[in-house]
């Protein structure tokens, strides 16, 4: 592909990306460990993943001339260009890698790619359900996924594959159908966000993830693991599930998901109108009848255990949590029928949510909530235990404990959150989003570890606990009510090596937000410089 502006729309028309040096190198220093590897690269594009490999295998082994690695692109001239460059010492293939069929080529040791970030909407109509049917995909897979799936026919025997692909593995439905594919092909798999937008050749704006897997055949894994690739660096942040405490913490806890129901809160589909202060209620003569108290803000979860008199001390401070929830409005003149009415005709018919509702103006709260779940996090999510009549809008998760759940199980939920452990556990399952937030959907919530049953018979201490490391969050004592679920739950499964498990832990968090911030500075930076 030529330079210049028709050069980078037939690069965008292919989903072509070019891989930056920098994370060419840390891929290369990953997938190559002896200098004798075989490699393939199945969309060379430019060529830097392929130099990064050749240079970190010459580094290992600089006198080894005897393994020629195989590379491929569907863009003649880029193939052309590589071909004048590295002559003999490579063979290149112009052509789709698609269509090569792995049982007349050699086996390679690594598969170091970068492959087309063509969305699933851009792919030909045939040829997305030739695809479809040949490598059995289901959803709206990008056609990254074709390439990784059809890279794995090549491997040999322990092989590993290094890949760039596009961030939307990292919260869509086939992204993650994928990864747990293969999982059933590699003793590891991992998938890593890149902290930092990588400033692609070419200039484009995607952001990028990172997917990791190693031990081709020789294993298979339960799940695949999820961090963060550090900005400015080669190494990847320590992992988690390297820590033997991490692993005794996650072998005595159980998925959220497991023993409780959680979805989304409800949908108003016009906050500024259903939602209400104190004061605003009282103004408009609307009796208790007709609201119902609402946690509508991440910020109104001040503790791990929230109360409707809490919601009423919000609302007479002006925050919004009252709902309105009206029985009916038939009568003209009423008060909820007066508020109502200042949503116009064509608010009601342009709104999606008021269009499936009958009527329009009753909102579904669904059932009270057990708990609270913050997903939107600077830090690490919140569980909060409620009392009483309380539900949440789409802003929160709504949490409902199964019936056989104990009160005791409840508080240890609560705990495991704010614990070191939980807080590790929430930077790597968590989605990060613009801003360096740690966003968790309903699939990220529900595999939220926590741990069960190791306070079978002591309710009463559980809830002493609790009453103390609520009243150190509400203080703002964050570190002190950490300090109190470690010493309550972690004891329990780490016996007498408690304090110094419990500081590794620490310190892997602390590296995890380290990295998480530093690429929220990053894409500040950015977009800084983009308005100048």
């Amino acid at each position: 592909m030529g330079g210049g502006t028709n050069g980078a729309t037939a690069r965008k028309l292919v989903g072509a990306f070019y891989t930056p040096d920098s994370t060419a190198s840390s891929l290369a220093r990953w997938a190559i460990r002896t200098g004798a590897e075989s490699i393939l690269e199945p969309s060379v594009g430019g060529g830097a993943l392929l130099k990064a490999a050749i240079t970190r295998a010459r580094e290992l082994r600089p006198l080894a001339r005897d393994n020629q690695p195989f590379a491929c692109d569907i863009d003649c001239s880029a193939v052309d260009r590589l071909r004048s460059e590295f002559g003999e010492s490579v063979e290149f293939h112009a052509g789709d890698f698609l269509e090569l069929d792995p049982a007349t080529y050699r086996k390679f040791d690594v598969v170091i790619a970068n492959p087309p970030f063509t969305r699933n909407h851009s792919i030909d109509v045939f040829r997305r359900k030739s695809l479809r049917k040949r490598y059995r995909i289901e959803g709206p897979a990008g056609i990254w996924v074709y390439f990784l799936t059809h890279s794995i026919e090549f491997l040999s025997l322990g092989g590993r594959i290094a890949s760039i692909v596009p961030r939307s593995a990292l919260f869509t439905h086939y992204g993650e159908a994928f990864l747990r594919r293969m999982c059933g092909y590699f003793s590891v798999v991992s998938l890593y966000e890149l902290a930092e937008r990588p400033s692609w050749h070419g200039g484009a704006q995607e952001r990028g993830a990172v997917v990791l897997a190693e031990g081709y055949g020789h294993a298979t894994c339960d799940s695949y693991l999820r961090g963060i690739w550090p900005p400015c660096s080669e190494e990847i942040c320590e992992r988690s599930y390297e820590l033997s405490a991490y692993r005794d913490l996650i072998s005595a806890s159980r998925p959220l998901g497991e023993v409780a129901s959680i979805s989304i809160g409800a949908v108003t589909g016009c906050n500024s109108k259903f939602l209400l202060t104190e004061a605003e209620r009282t103004s408009l003569g609307l009796s208790l009848e007709d609201v119902t108290p609402t946690a509508s803000r991440a910020r109104h979860v001040e503790g791990i255990i929230i109360t409707d008199e809490d919601l009423l001390r919000l609302a007479r401070d002006g925050q919004k949590t009252w709902l309105l929830t009206p029985r009916s409005i038939a009568d003209r003149g009423t008060p909820a029928r007066k508020r109502l009415a200042k949503i116009t005709k064509h608010q009601r018919r342009s709104t999606c949510w008021m269009n499936k509702r009958n009527p329009w103006w009753r909102v579904e709260t669904g059932p009270n909530c057990d708990a609270l779940f913050t997903y939107m996090n600077e830090h690490g999510p919140r569980l909060a235990l409620t009392s009483g009549k309380i539900i949440c809008t789409n802003t929160l998760h709504r949490v409902v404990f199964n019936s056989m759940v104990s009160e005791a199980d409840r508080l240890l939920s609560a705990l495991t959150f704010i614990s070191s452990f939980g807080q590790l556990a929430g930077e790597a399952i968590g989605r990060v989003y613009g801003g360096g937030v740690l966003k968790f959907e309903l699939t990220e919530a529900r595999s939220m570890p926590i741990i069960f049953g190791v306070y079978p018979h002591d309710t009463g201490v559980l809830q002493a606990v609790a009453q103390r490391v609520n009243f150190a969050l509400r203080a703002g004592a964050v570190d002190a009510a950490r300090d109190l679920a470690d010493e309550a739950l972690l004891t329990r499964v780490l016996g007498p090596s408690w304090k110094s498990a419990v500081a590794e832990l620490r310190e892997a968090v602390r590296q995890k937000r380290e990295a998480r911030h530093a690429g929220r500075a990053v894409r500040g930076l950015d977009e800084r410089r983009a308005i100048l």
